[in-house]
């Protein structure tokens, strides 16, 4: 290896390839340790693939050469990786991976805070396609659900903060469904917010996409009918914490009647801040929670 910090340069090989990410972090494991290195990154047990992945971004801490929305997006390029290999495991959630998310956090944190320095134009690398590639966004998995929900109703209703998402309830969620000679039958969720006099006004709308694997509104139908149907729950925040993928089988629903933790969502928020879609929308809009975002 040429130079005194391989480990950093070969971030310029990422280009627009998820799959290149993996050849990159088994560079930087050959260049770190001093065992040899027997098979490729899928061979590693997720204990040992955390180690390095977590050893890996604190280098890049240390040496703060590289963005945080560049870090972001080459760990989506490992989580690709790991999926065409046929891995279960996921970094973005499994306990094994918690000092990475731990430190993607941190990366996260220090990009928003970048937001002081230029409110107008936020420049970032990572794009919502790079989040449905790398199956961060998918409807397939309870936690992947979940995140999804998270980020649509970030993107459509608008809303930045751990509080505003907390105080939308799954009673201020309204189905409609119209009828069109052309389109056919459509549906559409409204989220109402109720003022103190009592009336209510309808705040954003999720409207149908062309796309049905990445249609909002047929996520979120979704989502809702993994929810437990309970009275009690209309009370509820949206957000329900996911059961373990390995009590799927032996249970009706995907999600508990547990509220999801404030610092869970507050993790998956400060990773979609760094996504252009978010930060574009958000500056465009002008919206006054913008800064601070934390």
């Amino acid at each position: 290896m040429d130079g005194e910090k391989p480990a950093v340069m070969w971030l310029h090989h990422i280009g627009g390839s998820h799959g290149r990410a993996a050849t990159i972090l088994e560079r930087f494991i050959d260049a770190t340790t001093d065992v040899p290195r027997l098979h490729s990154l899928e061979g590693y047990s997720s204990y040992e693939l955390s180690d390095h992945l977590a050893n890996f971004i604190r280098v890049q801490s240390l040496l703060k050469e590289y963005s945080p929305d560049s870090l972001y997006y080459f760990c989506l390029g490992i989580q690709w990786y790991l999926h065409a290999c046929g891995r279960v495991g996921n970094i973005f959630f499994h306990d094994t991976f918690m000092d990475c998310r731990k430190l993607l956090n941190q990366f996260a944190l220090k990009f928003i805070g970048s937001y002081y320095d230029d409110p107008i134009y936020i420049s970032t690398c990572v794009s919502e396609k790079y989040l449905w590639e790398s199956d961060h966004l998918s409807p397939k998995w309870p936690h992947t659900l979940l995140w999804t929900v998270v980020y649509l109703v970030m993107k459509y209703f608008k809303l930045s903060t751990v509080e505003e998402h907390k105080a939308l309830k799954m009673k201020n969620l309204f189905k409609r469904e119209t009828r069109d000679r052309v389109k056919g039958k459509q549906s559409y969720f409204f989220y109402f917010l109720q003022e103190s006099r009592g009336t209510q006004y309808c705040k954003r709308q999720l409207l149908p996409d062309k796309n049905p694997s990445r249609c909002p509104v047929e996520i979120m139908k979704i989502y809702l009918s993994k929810c437990p149907r309970l009275p009690k729950m209309r009370d509820s925040c949206l957000y329900l914490k996911p059961i373990s993928r390995c009590d799927l089988e032996s249970q009706p629903y995907w999600f508990t009647q547990e509220e999801l933790p404030d610092k869970d969502l507050a993790e998956m928020l400060n990773r979609f801040k760094m996504v252009s879609e978010i930060t574009e929308l958000f500056v465009k809009d002008r919206i006054t929670s913008l800064i601070p975002w934390y």
